[in-house]
């Protein structure tokens, strides 16, 4: 064991997939029990010099992978990680860079291609050109894939269903995420089919034309930025700024990438009720953006505030209870609820 023979490597971890229940279960015994309730990464190692290693570890943008052919020069770069992903945020292999603030809460990593001759041959052309990559929209625009269809297994029973119910075939239902980059107010649908007692349901996202999608960071405002529709009606708020489209768009294709099928195990149950704040006004209608107006033609626009509730009042709910909600003490012994 001469110390002289030791050879230090400095590897990074790129996250290509994540696994869900099905993919995890045709894993070894002890790696399902190791990481049972974490989530299970597919990564790919990427070998980098210790200078890059260490420009990584204080927060700094390198370029992590590359690979050429004769007229062609793949790169692959990720942006420090969000929200505050300043200055910058993103590194361009073909030069510069740009600033990826308030886009994404973790880091998005784009492939793209330098080096083009009049015939790019051995080029990927479904990757964009790095010179063509010029502020957040167009960064955006080529790490997202629009029209991704993801299949989830819903069971079929619950805790009243019978046991002739439950050995039927589960439930397989599609979800679709449409990513819209024709407007200068980039969007992203996500939509659901109705299944078992749940409705259909149409969320709608979008970034201001800046790039950015959270009202209150910048000048110029971002209101009414988030839709959910809900049978014939039409939910209008403002994106909280702890939900990051882009990011959610992002997982949706890593996911993919690793499952044919989801199950419901694989989804977290989150529960909130939607109250309503009224009817928009004229100048708030207006400016909603071109895919909740199409998507909400003929519908019932209503400003509303998203409360998250407990699954048990939410059960509540769906058996015709009340439940009771923002407690506030008074100045006498009871509570205003």
């Amino acid at each position: 064991n001469n110390e002289s023979e030791k050879v230090t490597s400095f590897i990074l971890k790129s996250r290509e997939s994540i696994l869900g229940s099905r993919r995890r279960a045709e894993l070894v015994a002890d790696v399902q029990d190791l990481c049972d309730n974490v989530p299970l990464v597919k990564t790919k190692d990427l070998l980098v010099n210790e200078t890059e290693f260490e420009k990584f570890k204080k927060g700094e943008v390198i370029f992590v992978e590359r690979k050429s052919s004769r007229r062609c020069l793949m790169h692959k770069s990720c942006s420090t990680w969000g929200p505050a992903a300043c200055g910058y945020g993103w590194d361009n292999p073909a030069g510069g860079g740009l600033s990826f603030h308030e886009v994404s809460a973790g880091s998005i990593c784009v492939k793209c291609n330098t080096n083009f001759t009049v015939i790019p041959e051995g080029c990927d052309l479904e990757l964009c050109a790095c010179k063509d990559i010029t502020d957040k929209n167009s960064l955006v625009d080529c790490s997202i894939k629009s029209g991704v269809n993801s299949t989830i297994e819903i069971e079929r029973w619950n805790d009243t269903t019978t046991r002739q119910q439950q050995q039927q075939e589960p439930i397989l239902i599609t979800q679709s995420m449409v990513y819209n980059r024709n407007y200068e107010r980039r969007s992203i649908t996500i939509s659901s089919p109705a299944h078992k007692d749940i409705g259909a349901l149409d969320v709608v996202m979008h970034a201001h034309e800046d790039g950015w999608w959270h009202n209150g960071i910048y000048g110029g405002g971002l209101q009414n930025n988030q839709m959910m529709k809900l049978g014939t009606s039409c939910f209008i708020s403002t994106l909280k700024t702890n939900v990051f489209p882009v990011d959610i768009a992002y997982g949706i294709q890593i996911i993919k990438k690793g499952n044919d099928v989801t199950r419901a195990d694989d989804e977290v149950d989150a529960h909130a009720v939607l109250r309503d704040l009224g009817p928009l006004t004229a100048a708030e209608d207006t400016g909603l953006h071109e895919d909740i107006r199409s998507r909400c033609l003929g519908s019932n626009l209503k400003r509303n505030i998203e409360t998250p509730i407990t699954k048990i009042q939410s059960n509540d709910l769906k058996n015709g209870k009340i439940i009771f909600m923002d407690s506030v003490p008074s100045r006498s012994s009871c509570q205003l609820q």
